[in-house]
């Protein structure tokens, strides 16, 4: 038996249509339905785009991720700690300072030598110490010079104390990389910079333009210093290292 799915029967006569029940329609009131509200193109933009609704919390989650970071990064990272400074007064003993300075470089008076007896000595003032100010004035290295001298008798001196810093220098057959300039005159052996090398492999930090290498292997001068840096595979050597 086959069974045809049509429209009607094949016999089917026009009062059999009539005697059909009629299925109609009753249009009624609109249902009340709740207003609305009126959102703006962004609004529209980002609910009918849903791949752009879902990446901008993303987004958002990776910026403040990020933020978190530099935070953590800053509150780990020490800021560079200031040395020592201080202000002494000190009577000029026969018009002189009762020592030595080092003024090879304008930017750095130095402390190059405490005489016994001298107007320095006594007064906390050691060898490695910078001159800052002279009668609460700041100048270069040989304008503070002049300043001393040109005093009558008192002097007023801000003072800055260097951080002493020991450390290893591991070459393992690589070069120091430091930059240095050995001039027989400087107090030390001047880094002016980290160029590679042993050096460019300790923190970032260490060595800063301006430090002296101040001993080598427990040795002073700058001829010996400058042969045992460059000589002995992991030398010792001591840094004096002044603010800026």
């Amino acid at each position: 038996m086959m069974w045809c799915c049509c429209n009607h029967a094949e016999g089917e006569t026009s009062a059999d249509k009539a005697n059909l029940p009629i299925h109609s329609s009753v249009v009624t009131e609109p249902e009340l339905q709740e207003p609305v509200e009126e959102q703006d193109e962004e609004t529209i933009r980002k609910l009918s785009d849903p791949v752009s609704a879902m990446a901008q919390p993303k987004a958002a989650q990776i910026q403040e991720s990020k933020e978190e970071s530099i935070e953590k990064l800053e509150e780990k990272t020490p800021a560079p700690a200031e040395n020592e400074q201080f202000t002494v007064k000190i009577s000029k003993v026969g018009g002189k300072l009762g020592g030595a300075l080092d003024t090879v470089y304008e930017t750095h008076c130095v402390v190059k030598r405490v005489d016994a007896g001298g107007a320095l000595a006594g007064q906390n003032i050691q060898k490695y110490d910078r001159l800052r100010q002279v009668q609460q004035k700041e100048g270069s290295a040989s304008a503070l010079v002049k300043m001393i001298a040109g005093a009558s008798d008192e002097l007023e001196l801000l003072v800055e104390r260097p951080t002493m810093k020991d450390l290893v220098l591991h070459k393992n057959g690589d070069k120091v990389g430091l930059k240095i300039d050995k001039d027989g005159d400087t107090l030390g052996l001047i880094i002016k910079e980290v160029i590679g090398g042993a050096a460019a492999q300790l923190p970032v930090g260490t060595f800063k333009p301006m430090d002296r290498i101040v001993a080598v292997e427990g040795q002073e001068g700058n001829a010996k210093m400058f042969e045992l840096i460059t000589s002995v595979p992991s030398p010792s050597i001591r840094v004096c290292s002044y603010g800026v």
